[in-house]
C-alpha cells in the first residue's frame, strides 16, 4: 500500500496547529506540525512534503521568509504551498495560494484536496 502523501503545517497558536493538523489528517495527509518558521524549513531539510501550510505570521521569521528560504534550497519543487494570513493585502508569492483567516474550511478543503 502506497505512503500517504505527507504535510508540513507551520502554525505558531497551539489551538489552531492542533485542529488544522486533525483536519489535513482527515484529507489524507500525514501531518507534522510545527510551531516556527525555522522549525519549518529544518523540517523540510529532513524531509520533503507534498503540502505546506504555513501562517504568515509567526515568531521569528514569517511564513514567507519560509517560502522563500525553502524555494531558494530547491526544497518546493513539487509542493503545493498555502499560506495563511489575517493580514488585509499579504505579500504576494508566486504560485503560493493564500487563504485570509478567519479561514473558510471548505476553501481550504478545496485548496488541499488530494486527487483520486
Amino acid at each position: 500500500m502506497k505512503n500517504p502523501p505527507t504535510a508540513l503545517l507551520v502554525e505558531d497558536d497551539g489551538a489552531i496547529r492542533e485542529a488544522l493538523a486533525e483536519f489535513l489528517e482527515t484529507m489524507g495527509y500525514q501531518v507534522n506540525a510545527v510551531a516556527t518558521a525555522e522549525q519549518g524549513i529544518a523540517s523540510l531539510r529532513a524531509e520533503g512534503v507534498s503540502l505546506l501550510v504555513t501562517d504568515y505570521a509567526l515568531p521569528g521569521e514569517s511564513g514567507s521568509w519560509l517560502v522563500r528560504q525553502a524555494r531558494a534550497e530547491g526544497l518546493l519543487r513539487t509542493t503545493l504551498v498555502v499560506m495563511v494570513t489575517a493580514l488585509l493585502k499579504p505579500p504576494v508569492l508566486a504560485d503560493v495560494r493564500v487563504l485570509r483567516k478567519p479561514l473558510d474550511i471548505g476553501q481550504l478543503r478545496e485548496e488541499v484536496r488530494l486527487p483520486h
